[in-house]
């Protein structure tokens, strides 16, 4: 009977118990730190470290979690792209806009009507709006230094 337990030393059998109550997996595999892991793509087969979460060759996810984490930043990513070509879209518009007032200066010599001009003294046009702040922020456009090319056509 002694032969049977002589091989276990104090953290065997300690183990041994643990395991026995259910409180430690049985059979707990332990990593080897200096042993690569072999990509699973039967077309790569590449070396990684074993700590990879992906492969370094072709990219093959080794996780779920990391497959998810990587769509998640891809998706958060598509939202931003999204976000920034909507607000380019409508500093197109509001350019077109400015444009249009611009053009309408020019052809008149700033005039509105008879006796109004569009112009300040110094000859310039001048767009205004109110910030995030509440800040009131003028843009003054110089009339004589606008050039309108009326023959080229807008770029999507």
């Amino acid at each position: 009977m002694i032969e049977r337990y002589a091989h276990l030393s104090g953290t065997e059998a300690k183990t041994r118990i643990l395991e026995h109550k259910g409180l430690l997996p049985k059979d707990q595999e332990t990593k080897n730190v200096l042993q690569p892991r072999t990509c699973p793509n039967p077309v790569c087969q590449a070396q990684n470290t074993f700590d990879s979460k992906s492969c370094i060759r072709c990219g093959f996810i080794f996780s779920f979690e990391e497959r998810q984490r990587q769509r998640q930043d891809q998706e958060a990513k598509d939202r931003e792209v999204q976000e920034l070509k909507e607000q380019f879209n409508v500093i197109r518009s509001e350019m077109n806009d400015v444009l249009e007032v611009l053009n309408i200066a020019k052809s008149k010599d700033g005039m509105l009507g008879k006796d109004r001009t569009m112009l300040d003294e110094k000859g310039r046009v001048t767009f205004g709006y109110v910030d995030n702040n509440n800040h009131i922020v003028e843009v003054k456009i110089p009339l004589n230094g606008v050039e309108i090319d009326k023959g080229a056509s807008p770029s999507k």
